[in-house]
């Protein structure tokens, strides 16, 4: 049920909180059985992969969850991040691209205060791609700068 597999995804990410990787993944895995269809579970395991290293292992997570929502421009965010753990340079750009394409101002914003990727070259195509676009998301009468609901939904 709904209820069951919110409660479930509060404790997992409580667990998370207190530093049990192990046991929220556990539970993330029982609530992708509960739930097959929903992508938090996927991603959340994908957010511990990535912080233990497991980088195929966070990149295979990610590409579920974008499977199942691939409106979701975080994910494209995470894979991103991924890319560039695993010196991937032309799939980071790939997934910065998406991110841009499809994410809210506050998102790509915070893509482009995280420090994986401003602490690139001044010349990364990754970086000039993601500081044009956080520019144009502070600018006051871009588009972007104004919510809406379609936009909205690309965060979650």
């Amino acid at each position: 049920t709904a209820g069951a597999f919110e409660e479930g995804m509060q404790i997992a990410e409580r667990l998370t909180a207190q530093g049990h990787d192990p046991m929220a993944v556990m539970l993330y895995q029982d609530l992708v059985r509960l739930a097959p269809k929903r992508f938090e579970p996927h991603y959340r395991i994908g957010e511990i992969l990535l912080r233990k290293g497991r980088l195929d292992e966070a990149k295979g997570a990610f590409e579920y969850a974008l499977g199942l929502a691939p409106d979701r421009a975080l994910i494209h965010y995470q894979l991103a991040r991924v890319a560039l753990a695993k010196k991937d340079q032309a799939e980071a750009l790939r997934q910065v691209r998406l991110l841009v394409e499809t994410g809210t101002p506050p998102l790509i914003r915070q893509a482009s205060a995280d420090p994986a990727f401003a602490n690139l070259s001044a010349s990364s195509e990754i970086r000039t791609t993601l500081a044009g676009a956080a520019a144009r998301a502070r600018a006051p009468h871009h588009e972007a700068a104004q919510p809406s609901a379609a936009h909205g939904q690309h965060n979650r």
